[in-house]
């Protein structure tokens, strides 16, 4: 079952590698997506000095 599962994700790999080839427009793409812009600011971490103090 193992077996199986390993080779069916090697052809789909293989699969999307070639279609992914046959689009020229894709051409210089490395296979990354560029990276997501921080748009949340999260909440703020306390500094050591603040924990030890209290």
């Amino acid at each position: 079952n193992q077996d199986f599962t390993v080779i069916e994700d090697y052809c789909l790999g293989l699969k999307a590698l070639l279609y992914l080839k046959s689009i020229e427009e894709l051409d210089d793409w490395d296979g990354q997506s560029p990276p997501t812009i921080r748009h949340q600011k999260g909440k703020p971490i306390p500094r050591v000095e603040e924990l030890i103090g209290k």
